[in-house]
């Protein structure tokens, strides 16, 4: 029986550059602030707990329940040498049912691919998980997937559950829990995105050569088949007649990109690309990536990596930016990207446009975006603006509704709760009809608008004059 697989964290110290090297460059492509997360759905879960066997689909696995597979397979834990007494069981019991379902799914997956189980691992990554469910913070509190937390996330919950509970005398817990976590999860991206899709075009092609009267037993040699003249299956389906069809398809359902151009689809590896893409931007890391797609080298798994983040700036750079006052933004979309850092971080980010205030400043102001003279906004989100200015306005009467039922009056334009709503509305005003205003420059960029309450600045004109192209 092969030994099971251990993946080795990469050594921290790597990471960390001596005094005289300059400090390297992230590598790792994926956004960081994506997490593994995205993967997991209940249902799917559910769907690889079903596809268990009926004496597999357990919550612990003990001598009075062990499938024969599984007692072979799982290593014996010695309890007594002397009297011979040892143990092969493992539990789950104490996770979250999800968590028990993929376990379950994953102990299968190994013992089928002819690994083995070692028992007192497992129960040490149980223990690691069951700690920081309850001992540690509310991420790891409230998770109910092993895809919850990233790898390097479970590990910090679990040396933190240790410290408050000093449940632990593993001081390797947490590299242990780690370690496993980081080839379990490998293990669930895989399945979580690969479905059951491939598993069904296969019995399709096999229920199909049988009843072309192929012998019993036969496989076919591809997962899509020509379906005439093909007996035993050894001829694929046309690549030329595909490619036409999907052209085809394509121009039928009028398939377009986002800023409405159309999309010719006319190969396979179109969709391959989306997905790889798709995965990246998920939080799948690199390698799992690279191994899903099956390239030899990292190079080509990278260019997709490197594809999503030219394609995030170039939507970013589609449209001119606007002041909270309805004024062109001063400042030239490609500095506003490198300066507010939107390959790295999201805290800028607004959903109703941009803060320009520099990465290292904090705002102390609150919910007063729009009435500040660092908030920038774009027609991208013109439906959120209408949105937020249509909820204002019906916050404003229902609070002007109250206020004369309980004082006999309205409030007044001087009230601060009043005025500070009636700022905000303005603001929105201003910024929509600006947009509403834009129109495409020759150089097929569109204008847009900054935030509306944010007081005129007096160099802002010459500013501006002095940024006119000259002819």
């Amino acid at each position: 029986m092969k030994a099971e697989p251990i993946v080795h964290p990469v050594a921290e110290t790597s990471a960390v550059p001596s005094p005289r090297t300059p400090e390297r460059k992230r590598q790792d492509k994926r956004d960081p602030r994506l997490s593994v997360a995205r993967l997991f759905s209940e249902e799917k879960a559910r769907r690889l707990w079903e596809s268990l066997p009926e004496e597999h689909r357990q919550d612990h696995f003990d001598s009075a329940n062990m499938p024969e597979d599984y007692g072979r397979a799982f290593t014996k834990q010695t309890i007594d040498r002397e009297k011979g007494w040892y143990s092969q069981a493992i539990s789950f019991r104490g996770l979250p049912e999800p968590m028990i379902w993929e376990l379950a799914w994953c102990v299968h997956q190994q013992v089928a691919e002819g690994y083995a189980i070692t028992t007192v691992r497992f129960q040490e990554l149980r223990r690691g998980l069951v700690l920081a469910i309850e001992h540690g913070g509310p991420q790891a509190h409230s998770a109910r997937s092993l895809m919850a937390l990233s790898h390097e996330e479970w590990a910090r919950e679990v040396q933190r559950a240790v410290m408050r509970t000093a449940a632990s005398r593993n001081a390797r817990l947490g590299t242990h829990v780690l370690n496993s976590v980081k080839h379990l999860q490998d293990r669930l991206a895989h399945a979580y995105h690969d479905g059951d899709i491939i598993r069904l075009q296969q019995k399709w092609a096999r229920e199909f050569i049988a009843a072309q009267g192929a012998p019993e037993g036969t496989d076919p040699r591809y997962l899509f088949l020509q379906t005439k003249n093909n007996r035993l299956g050894k001829r694929p389906y046309a690549s030329a007649t595909f490619h036409s069809r999907l052209g085809a398809l394509t121009e039928k359902l009028t398939i377009t990109d986002s800023v409405g151009r159309p999309v010719k689809i006319s190969k396979t590896h179109t969709f391959r690309h989306t997905r790889a893409t798709d995965l990246i931007n998920a939080g799948v890391p690199i390698h799992v990536v690279m191994r899903y797609l099956g390239h030899v080298t990292p190079a080509m798994t990278m260019h997709y990596a490197k594809t999503l983040a030219v394609t995030a700036e170039r939507e970013f750079l589609r449209y001119k930016k606007v002041t909270a006052d309805g004024r062109t933004a001063e400042v030239n979309p490609s500095d506003l990207y490198d300066l507010l850092h939107l390959d790295q971080r999201a805290d800028r980010v607004l959903p109703n446009g941009w803060c320009m205030l520099p990465p290292r400043q904090v705002c102390s102001k609150g919910n007063a975006c729009l009435t500040c003279d660092k908030f920038v906004t774009d027609a991208s989100h013109r439906d959120e603006l209408q949105h937020q200015l249509g909820q204002t306005e019906v916050l404003i009467a229902r609070r002007q509704t109250q206020f004369a039922a309980r004082h006999g009056e309205p409030m007044g334009e001087d009230n601060v709760w009043l005025a500070g709503r009636l700022a905000e509305t303005r603001a929105l005003n201003k910024v929509l009809v600006a947009l509403d205003q834009v129109s495409v420059r020759e150089d097929g960029q569109l204008r847009a608008v900054r935030g509306a309450g944010a007081a005129d600045r007096p160099e802002s004109r010459s500013t501006a004059r002095r940024q006119e192209p000259t002819t």
